[in-house]
């Protein structure tokens, strides 16, 4: 049992991990994407549209990852992260 515990937490940790470099990588994306066209090519519709496939990706990693995170957890964390994320959407609407 003890064993068994051990591993789902060592899943998470990993899936935590996975799922930050996704995020950090779309969240960097999007400043490109977003000031790229300013401060760096000059608004150059070429390199703003490849800014934005590459944001396009990291967004649909994040989705997976997310969706892949919330398969590692038990019953109840998943019941809590449900409820607190259906919160904050009818808040952020």
């Amino acid at each position: 049992m003890k064993d068994q515990q051990l591993s789902a937490k060592i899943r998470i940790i990993k899936q935590n991990r996975i799922l930050a470099y996704w995020t950090s990588g779309w969240v960097l994306s999007m400043a490109l994407a977003t000031f790229g066209p300013k401060f760096l090519w000059n608004f150059n519709s070429w390199f703003t549209g490849v800014a934005i496939l590459i944001n396009l990706l990291f967004g649909i990693g994040v989705i997976m990852g997310k969706k892949k995170w919330l398969k590692q957890l038990d019953e109840l964390q998943l019941k809590i992260q449900l409820d607190a994320m259906a919160m904050a959407l009818g808040v952020g609407i």
